[in-house]
């Protein structure tokens, strides 16, 4: 008596018997329905399986890098916890970029006294702030000089007072043009682009264009689009949106 069963690519079950094949096809059989669909179920679940295991092995594999990147930062030991065990990975970052941004507000704090920056102090700056402090000790520094009449700098910091913007360059001016031209060429086939999600906003903005709500009287028919629905339009005159 067989012991298992198995469905052939043509449908079929047919049956083990200790692992061995049945090769008599009079005892083959057609698979009913309920067969069929739970070879489905299973072939499906053998590959949601396989991608949760691949899942799980990637957040273990970042989880390892986490720790050991903890590790280097010194954690403090059991010893001199209340808890008795390790300081763990979430503490140890916390615990660093605190003292990271004490260190920052330390130096910071430095730089805006009206002293010139020396380059060492501004380079640990930038390295415990990411860069975004070492913008700050520019204009600091630019601030001071400009303050004190010595006007060293021929190009100012953005946010000192005697920076001048430099003049805009005409060839982004063309080149938008150029592709406005292109998109309106298109017309509402470019609402099918993956990128028009990143481009007509940018239009939006300029007043190019707006989202309005669809009426075949006023835009015309549009494939894919119902009545009421929300469009973008950039027709003559910009109706029923905020632009």
């Amino acid at each position: 008596m067989s012991d298992t069963y198995e469905i052939n690519e043509r449908n079929e079950v047919v049956p083990y018997t200790s692992g061995r094949r049945c090769n008599d096809t009079r005892s083959w059989r057609d698979a009913t329905e309920m067969e069929l669909q739970q070879r489905e179920s299973i072939v499906q679940l053998e590959r949601e399986l396989a991608e949760e295991t691949t899942h799980r092995e990637t957040l273990e594999g970042m989880y390892h890098k986490v720790v050991s990147a903890c590790l280097r930062c010194d954690p403090i030991p059991a010893c001199e916890r209340e808890d008795d065990e390790l300081e763990p990975p979430w503490e140890v970052i916390d615990r660093v970029k605190s003292q990271r941004d004490r260190l920052a507000e330390a130096v910071e704090s430095f730089l805006s006294q009206g002293v010139a920056p020396l380059a060492p102090l501004r380079e640990a700056l930038a390295a415990v702030k990411g860069g975004a402090m070492s913008d700050a000790a520019e204009y600091c520094e630019c601030h001071n000089w400009c303050r004190d009449g010595r006007d060293m700098y021929s190009s100012h910091h953005p946010r000192c007072e005697k920076y001048t913007p430099p003049p805009a360059d005409p060839r982004f001016a063309r080149f938008g043009e150029s592709m406005w031209k292109y998109i309106t060429k298109l017309g509402g086939d470019f609402c099918g682009e993956e990128i028009s999600e990143d481009i007509l906003p940018l239009a939006q903005s300029a007043g190019l264009c707006c989202q309005v709500a669809y009426d075949p009287d006023i835009h015309g028919e549009i494939i894919d689009a119902e009545p009421g629905d929300e469009i973008w339009w950039w027709g003559a005159a910009l109706k029923g949106g905020t632009q």
